[in-house]
C-alpha cells in the first residue's frame, strides 16, 4: 500500500502540470515548489512545524511562539497550501518559511537531510506518510498537535488500517477534546494527551494586538454593525436578501469574503444592486456607504472590534470558518448548520452564546434578538468564561516538550 500510496503522490504532481493553466491557486502551489527547499542563513537544528494552511498556522502560532521565546530554538515553518504560504512566507516568528515538497521518499530523504531537524510537530490532521516514515527512521522525534479525530473520521475506516498505523510512530499527541481521546485510546495508542486548543491561547491576545483602521472608523460611527467573516456565496446570497431591511433599521454591514478575487467581488457587487456599497481599497472619505466589502487578506481578526454581531461563513457548505475570533472579542456569533465539528460553535449554540441559522427569515430573527444590549452582554459573559476555562494548551505542549526532551538531547 505504501508503494500505491507514493504513486498516487507522483501521479498528483504530474496532473498539477496541467491544471495550474487554469487555476491561480495550483499555478502558485507549483511555482513555489519548482526548487527544493534548503537552509538559508545559519539556520541549524531547528523545530520543523508543518501546517496545512493558515487554519493550521493559527493553532500552531502559539507553539511557535513559545518555543522562540522560552525555549530559544530556530523554527522552520512549512506549509502545503498556498493560501498558508503566500500570506505567513515573510512571518517574523520563523527563522525560515517553506513549501513542503511533495511526500514522496526521496524527498522526505532530501528534506531531512538537509535541514536535520531536532523536533517535528504536525498541526491537526495534515499527515505525511514518507516524512513521518523518514521521520522515524532518522530518531526524529515527533509530535502532533491540536489533533482532532472524530469516530468517523477516514483514518478509522478498515480500508485505512495501513495508514492509520503512522499515528503509532508519533512520540505524543495532543487532542483538543475528550472524545478524540477516547477515540485515539480505542484504537490502542495511548501516549495522547488531552491539551485543548492551542487557538484559544492565541486569540486571547487579539482585542490588546488589535489596531484601528481609519477607513473602518468613518465607516462604523454610531452604527450597530454586522461582521460577516469568511464568507461564501450561499452565505452572501442569504445576506443579500435581508440586508436591504438591516440597513432600513440602521445596520451597516461589513463584509469579508473568503474568495477576495476579482471575479468573485464583482459577484457579490451584482448580488447588492440596490444597496449602496463600497470596497475597502477603493474607500472614499466622505462617500456614504452601508456595505463595505474587505477586499483584502489579513484583516479580518482586526475587524471583531467593530462588530456589535457577527456571521461567520462556511456554514452551508464544508463547515464554519473561525469562531474563536470573535468570541476573543465577547462577540455573539451566528453560522450556518455544518457546525458540528467545531466544540466552540457547540458550546456557542447550546447557551445561547450564537446560533446557527438555516435561512435568512431565521437569520433575520437572531440578528433582532441580538439587537437587545442585555443579550449581548450575557453572552459575552458566556464566553468570556468559556475561553478562560478552556486557555492552557500551548503551556501543556511547551511542558511536555521542555520536560522529555531537553536542549542537550535535541541537539544533533
Amino acid at each position: 500500500m505504501a508503494i500505491l500510496y507514493t504513486l498516487i503522490i507522483r501521479m498528483a504532481g504530474w496532473f498539477i502540470l496541467p491544471a495550474a493553466l487554469f487555476s491561480s491557486k495550483i499555478k502558485a502551489w507549483r511555482e513555489g515548489r519548482k526548487q527544493f527547499p534548503t537552509p538559508v542563513g545559519n539556520l541549524k537544528n531547528p523545530v520543523w512545524i508543518h501546517c496545512a494552511s493558515l487554519g493550521e498556522f493559527e493553532q500552531a502560532r502559539p507553539v511557535i511562539e513559545a518555543i522562540r521565546s522560552q525555549l530559544q530554538w530556530p523554527v522552520l515553518l512549512s506549509f502545503f497550501s498556498p493560501s498558508g504560504y503566500l500570506v505567513r512566507k515573510d512571518y517574523p516568528g520563523a527563522e525560515q518559511v517553506i513549501y513542503l515538497p511533495l511526500d514522496t521518499p526521496e524527498n522526505a530523504r532530501k528534506f531531512l537531510a538537509s535541514f536535520q531537524p531536532r523536533l517535528a510537530i504536525m498541526v491537526k490532521y495534515d499527515l505525511w506518510f514518507n516524512y513521518l516514515k523518514t521521520c522515524e527512521a532518522r530518531d526524529i522525534p515527533l509530535i502532533l498537535i491540536s489533533a482532532q479525530f472524530p469516530a468517523t473520521y477516514w483514518l478509522f475506516k478498515p480500508w485505512a488500517r495501513w495508514f492509520r498505523d503512522i499515528l503509532f510512530r508519533f512520540d505524543a499527541i495532543f487532542v483538543q477534546d475528550s472524545a478524540s481521546l477516547q477515540v485515539l485510546e480505542d484504537q490502542g495508542y495511548h501516549k495522547v494527551y488531552l491539551a485543548g486548543d492551542t487557538r484559544i491561547d492565541r486569540v486571547l491576545h487579539l482585542p490588546a494586538e488589535s489596531r484601528k483602521l481609519p477607513a473602518l472608523e468613518e465607516f462604523t460611527g454610531a452604527h450597530p454593525i454586522l461582521v460577516a467573516g469568511s464568507t461564501w456565496p450561499k452565505d452572501e446570497t442569504i445576506l443579500g436578501s435581508i440586508l436591504p431591511e438591516l440597513i432600513r433599521e440602521g445596520w451597516k454591514i461589513i463584509l469579508v469574503p473568503h474568495d477576495v478575487g476579482e471575479q468573485h467581488l464583482t459577484s457579490i457587487m451584482a448580488l447588492l444592486p440596490r444597496v449602496n456599497t463600497n470596497r475597502l481599497s477603493r474607500f472614499e472619505h466622505g462617500k456614504p456607504a452601508d456595505v463595505l466589502v474587505v477586499d483584502q487578506i489579513g484583516l479580518l481578526s482586526y475587524l471583531y472590534r467593530y462588530a456589535t454581531l457577527v456571521y461567520i461563513g462556511g456554514g452551508f457548505g464544508a463547515g464554519i470558518h473561525n469562531t474563536l475570533e470573535p468570541m476573543a472579542y465577547g462577540k455573539p456569533v451566528l453560522f450556518g448548520p455544518k457546525y458540528r465539528r467545531f466544540p466552540e460553535a457547540v458550546f456557542l449554540a447550546e447557551s445561547g452564546a450564537g446560533t446557527s441559522i438555516t435561512g435568512p427569515e431565521d437569520l433575520l430573527t437572531v440578528i433582532h434578538r441580538f439587537s437587545s444590549e442585555s443579550v449581548r452582554l450575557d453572552a459575552g459573559a458566556k464566553i468570556e468564561q468559556y475561553l478562560q476555562n478552556h486557555r492552557g494548551a500551548t503551556p501543556t505542549i511547551i511542558d511536555y516538550i521542555r520536560n522529555t526532551w531537553n536542549k542537550s538531547n535535541l541537539t544533533s
